[in-house]
């Protein structure tokens, strides 16, 4: 709000979708690092409210699982489609371990081998 004040900028609010991203983003640092990236997203704003496009594209791109069902909906993703990005999620996010990507997905390794496999396979044919 000071540096508002300062620039006589008058910002109402925060849009839904970016406030979304704000709290699926993991938050590495301390309310410092909050406080910068919604001084420079208020900053930045053309509108009356804070929107996804005003925060920096790391939080951007983040998507929670509520939001990653949100899209896939709305795109009406084949299932497979939706699973094989779920396992490709997981198993980034736990650095391509396959032996625990197993066991958050809920499989045995086997049958994540299996569809890694047909994943890879299905990526050499268009």
């Amino acid at each position: 709000q000071k540096s508002l004040t300062a620039q006589q900028k008058h910002v109402e609010g925060i849009a839904d979708s970016a406030l979304a991203r704000l709290i699926d983003y993991p938050w590495p640092g301390n309310v410092r690092e909050l406080e910068n990236i919604m001084e420079r997203a208020a900053t930045l704003t053309q509108g009356q409210k804070v929107s996804l496009e005003d925060l920096p594209l790391n939080i951007q791109n983040i998507q929670g699982e509520g939001q990653f069902i949100e899209d896939a909906v709305e795109q009406t993703l084949p299932l497979v489609q939706v699973e094989q990005s779920y396992i490709r999620r997981v198993l980034e996010k736990l650095g391509g371990n396959k032996y625990q990507t197993a066991q958050v997905l809920g499989i045995d390794r086997k049958t994540l081998y299996r569809k890694l496999s047909e994943m890879e396979g299905a990526k050499s044919y268009p």
